[in-house]
């Protein structure tokens, strides 16, 4: 989906809940543009149930500054404030991991991070991986960032993804192919395209 201009949340919500507010138009298999335009008739951007099916999202945009980690976020609190009662619950229903410092702290053995933890960002209904493809990946990184997206893929686990990269050659690129590839083709493709906010 591509939105040709900045959106604020009550918008998002909007076409979420169906009111007249956004029309989809396909571009290739998993990517499509979406248009600003009230007369057309309303689609849901984002299934009720997305969690629940395990399906993926890959937010990007070439402009920073322009929502991709406040959607993640926001679309994250709008899945499960609607699905779960303020209760005590003991385990977490999602994860917000940025990539880098996630990377960095598992090569950090004098700190490292709980098995408990790690073994969250595996089975957790619903991981962010929030600037995926930032820099390049070491062999070590590369491994990782494989075996648990992988892990959580194999599990039919949702994840939303968030990058500055639009292509499946940019993001390549960035993690590799197969990585790439696995990201790319799993996910609905959600292509921002409004300026810097901040």
């Amino acid at each position: 989906m591509v939105f040709e201009k900045n959106v604020d949340f009550e918008e998002i919500e909007s076409a979420y809940a169906g009111n007249n507010s956004y029309y989809v138009c396909p571009k290739g298999n998993n990517h499509l543009h979406i248009f600003y335009d009230s007369s057309k008739p309303a689609t849901k951007i984002i299934p009720d149930n997305f969690v629940n099916n395990g399906e993926s999202l890959y937010i990007c945009s070439h402009n920073t500054g322009n929502g991709k980690t406040s959607w993640a976020l926001k679309l994250m609190y709008k899945l499960f404030s609607s699905q779960y009662d303020e209760v005590f619950i003991e385990e977490p229903l999602a994860l917000f991991i940025y990539v880098t410092d996630f990377l960095l702290q598992l090569k950090d053995f004098n700190n490292p991070l709980s098995q408990k933890y790690l073994n969250y960002v595996k089975t957790v209904p619903l991981v962010i991986w929030d600037d995926i493809g930032t820099g390049t990946l070491s062999d070590y990184d590369y491994t990782q960032l494989l075996t648990y997206i992988n892990a959580r893929q194999q599990a039919q686990l949702s994840n939303i993804f968030t990058s500055n990269l639009i292509t499946l050659d940019e993001l390549s690129s960035k993690v590799g192919d197969k990585l790439a590839s696995r990201i790319f083709n799993s996910s609905t493709i959600i292509e921002l395209k409004g300026k810097d906010m901040r």
